[in-house]
């Protein structure tokens, strides 16, 4: 049949194709959307939200087969797609919980690649209608690859109300029928979501909509249609799975690498969000024009070729990545740090030389402010030479007019310069003289700006000098007695005060300072961080008193513990990579704390103060262990994690990735302990991996956003009749006698996502799931009657031997295993997309 088909196609086109595209079906590669990790855990919601950059990853997997290999390289393997789809979820500004608005990111994707949009043709969002199969046919041809678009309706007396969508890629067609490679195979048969189910045939129908239909969201003509009865949502809930749009995307022979490919330049005008889903970006090609970048999730931006930009840059989240050995990295203009957000200078080394680089190196007129790199958050600038022979980077724009070109804002900035020789054979330097360049005091650029070497990124206080740049600060090392407010001070031995001592800053290797007394750190100055550095080392004094200055503290890999009360009026901020532990009760620590990055660990009541705000960031995390206790808001930004090992906190707001630009995961509250105040939950609960299944008491009210989530886990295939709620699977007691968990009313649901044990899935093939089952998953403890006090949606949950559903007995909530095969019982992909999306959307500016 293929061959007939493809016959037909040639004479449709009328000529012979000079080159042999590769058959569609068997080059597409079989990706699975919820088939990346462990129960689909490699990308956020378990995939459920990712047909659309799963089936644009199918697609560009196709055009890297046909030849295009500069989109993927030879040999693309699982990481490769995983890392692709990631990076099309960041491109197509997708949402975690919320599905995909547009493809539109291919085409900046193709860019940066070295495909000008001139060598491509890709279906717009608002003219993609192919209502019968010769329209596809038509189209469906050489190395065209095309994605299809359906929508779920529901029709109630002519008037049809859209319910959500799905992309798939569509491989081949003959009358009749589509052959079609569906990123969620159960969404359309009833088969399981694994790879050798992708590649679909389906019957199609012809389906009218005539003109009594006033529904605006489906106007009136005719469309194609799945039939009815292989639909996985079938007729049991009334759907039909109506073709709305089919795109196509296309790259000109030229561009082909054995053809001679030349990679073309990419502009970029204006601002241009290079947000990538966590994953990595490699930019192929020299990047030019007036333009800026803006990006804010995790992951990399690569630049492996000359970037001429004369625009500014914000850098949120992730990284900016050069690997060039010359030049102006990342273009000219200012460069502002914030969130997570970092610079990495990683030039290659094949051949080794001299490495000179300049940053935010644009100088304005004499009257007008140069270029200059702003920090106020969890930042990092690394340099690592590799085996060139030396890396020199030079910083700002600002020469002579008494403009910083290194300048920290906000109430927590902090910034660690890491290098493996800094000041050395690797150099950040500062243009510029007198107040161009940054501040020393008594010997040191502040307690904020840290540099870090070695695998477990030791900590160092650094000093600025106008030949090295920023190095390693000249420390003391003696009898702490000695030390002085002035001093930096460095403990390489055990020390025991005899009196209270002090210091300007203190780092503090793999030993000891110990003693009843108060140990005094800073200036006891209102917005100067007082600088505390734990590689490994351990602070036992009877307090640590930061005065009015904020207690700016660092641990590397090998984190550090504080076993005294902290003092201080200036808040607190964590940063580094590794643990701080706190094991002394701080109520005289007042201020916000913000956690940067690594953990804290909380282990005493008010380690962080009495009713203090906490901010987690993301990548951070909050450990609240034992008799631990947090009594001041916490607010967790997406992909940050606050663990209860048994500890206590109150009110706590769990922030989702919609919070920011990308799908990135939201925040997760794991493990078993208590919440005494409310909880704004807008990312995930979870049982802690670690320790696996536990229970959560939530004293206060609940209350979820679009991105709530339920991680439920179940560690051992028991149910009710054979196992307990918090030990075999993790669960809620809910004892505000208002509680809910989802709302009723506005239908606002917690998506129940499901996180089984290794080969314990319904689809293992345990004969476990061969018969029914029931776990009681939250109790309303301060009610009689759990009725519509929850509200669940399960975004995949179905399975070919049976489906999931949630009900109410008394004041509990009981969530059940149904093991029918129950084809209506698939929860619907990409509920987000707008009902009007398919016939309003507009295509949004080309790069």
């Amino acid at each position: 049949m293929r061959c007939l088909v493809m016959l037909m196609f040639v004479a449709c086109l009328g000529s012979v194709v000079a080159q042999p595209w590769p058959d569609k079906t068997t080059a597409t590669p079989n990706l699975v959307q919820t088939g990346f990790g462990p129960n689909g855990s490699s990308l956020p919601f378990d995939g459920g939200e990712y047909c659309g950059p799963t089936s644009a990853g199918m697609a560009l997997g196709y055009l890297n087969a046909a030849g295009f290999t500069q989109l993927l390289g030879s040999s693309p393997a699982e990481p490769d797609y995983l890392n692709l789809v990631r990076v099309l979820s960041g491109l197509f500004e997708a949402s975690d919980s919320g599905g995909t608005l547009s493809l539109d990111g291919v085409s900046t994707y193709f860019s940066a690649k070295g495909i000008s949009p001139a060598n491509t043709a890709i279906t717009s969002d608002n003219d993609g209608y192919h209502r019968n199969i010769s329209e596809i046919q038509s189209e469906n041809v050489d190395q065209n690859i095309l994605i299809g678009l359906l929508g779920w309706y529901s029709e109630d007396g002519g008037y049809y109300t859209r319910n959500g969508g799905h992309f798939f890629v569509i491989t081949d067609q003959s009358p009749g029928t589509l052959k079609i490679h569906n990123p969620f195979p159960y969404a359309l048969l009833n088969v399981p979501n694994t790879a050798p189910n992708v590649p679909q045939i389906l019957p199609m129908a012809n389906f009218s909509v005539t003109s009594n239909n006033t529904s605006s969201q489906l106007p009136v003509g005719t469309y194609l249609q799945f039939a009815a009865d292989q639909q996985g949502v079938g007729p049991t809930l009334g759907t039909q799975a109506v073709v709305e749009q089919v795109f196509r995307f296309r790259i000109d022979a030229s561009q082909l690498p054995a053809n001679g490919f030349t990679p073309q330049d990419w502009e970029i005008a204006g601002t241009k969000k290079l947000n990538t889903g966590g994953g990595n970006l490699r930019v192929t090609t020299k990047v030019t024009g007036t333009g800026g970048i803006e990006k804010s999730d995790a992951g990399e931006v690569v630049f492996e070729r000359d970037v001429s930009l004369t625009g500014n840059h914000a850098v949120s989240g992730g990284a900016l990545v050069t690997t060039v050995k010359s030049g102006s990295a990342f273009g000219t203009g200012s460069i502002s740090l914030s969130g997570t957000g970092g610079l990495q200078f990683r030039p290659d080394d094949a051949i080794p030389a001299n490495v000179n680089l300049a940053v935010a190196s644009r100088a304005d007129s004499p009257s007008a402010d140069g270029a200059q790199v702003t920090f106020s958050a969890a930042n990092q600038i690394s340099l690592a030479r590799g085996n060139n022979t030396s890396l020199t980077l030079t910083l700002g724009g600002n020469d002579g007019n008494g403009v910083s070109n290194l300048v920290g804002s906000g109430s927590a900035p902090t910034l660690v310069i890491a290098a493996g020789d800094l000041g050395s054979t690797e150099k950040l330097l500062v243009k510029g003289s007198g107040a161009n360049l940054p501040l020393v005091t008594n010997g040191t650029v502040g307690g904020n700006i840290v540099g870090a070497s070695g695998p477990s990124g030791d900590g160092r206080f650094l000093t600025y000098d106008v030949t090295e740049g920023f190095r390693s600060a000249v420390t003391f090392s003696g009898n702490i007695s000695d030390s002085t407010s002035a001093t930096i001070y460095r403990a390489t031995s055990a020390q025991t005060l005899s009196a209270n001592a002090s210091a300007y800053t203190i780092e503090v290797n793999a030993t000891t300072i110990n003693g009843s007394f108060a140990l005094s750190v800073g200036s006891n100055s209102m917005g100067t961080p007082a600088g505390l550095i734990l590689n490994g080392g351990t602070v036992a004094t009877a307090t640590i008193d930061f005065g009015a200055s904020q207690a700016a503290i660092y641990t590397s890999q090998s984190g550090g513990t504080i076993n005294a009360a902290l003092v201080g009026s200036g808040g607190l901020v964590k940063f580094g990579a590794g643990t701080l532990e706190l094991n002394a009760s701080s109520p005289a620590l007042t201020g916000s704390a913000s956690i940067h990055s690594g953990t804290v660990a909380v282990n005493a009541a008010s380690a962080l103060g009495t009713s203090n705000p906490v901010s987690v960031l993301a990548g951070a995390t909050l450990a609240v262990n034992g008799p631990g206790a947090v009594g001041g808001t916490i607010v967790a930004q997406a992909l940050s994690t606050v663990t209860l090992n048994g500890g206590t906190i109150g009110n706590i707001n769990i922030q989702s990735a919609t919070n920011n630009s990308g799908p990135i995961q939201g925040a997760t509250l794991q493990g078993a302990g208590t919440i005494t105040g409310n909880v704004t939950l807008d990312g995930y609960i979870a049982a802690d991996p670690s320790s696996g299944a536990g229970s959560f008491t939530i004293d206060g009210l609940v209350t979820p956003d679009d991105g709530a989530a339920w991680i439920w886990s179940l560690d051992t295939l028991v149910d009710n009749t054979g196992g307990n709620s918090g030990v075999d699977w993790n669960s809620i007691n809910l004892t505000n006698p208002e509680a809910t968990f989802g709302i009723y009313a506005s239908g606002l649901a917690v998506s129940l996502l499901f996180d089984f044990g290794d080969g314990l899935d319904p689809n293992s093939g345990n004969a476990f799931w061969n018969t029914d089952h029931e776990w009681t998953v939250l109790t309303f403890s301060g009610r009689v009657s759990a009725f519509e006090r929850a509200l669940f949606s399960f975004p995949t949950s179905a399975f070919p031997v049976g489906y999931f559903s949630f009900g109410h007995v008394e004041n509990e909530t009981l969530l059940y295993f149904t093991a029918i095969p129950e084809p209506g019982t698939f929860g619907l992909i990409c509920l987000a997309l707008s009902a009007f999306w398919a016939f309003r959307r507009k295509r949004a500016t080309a790069p």
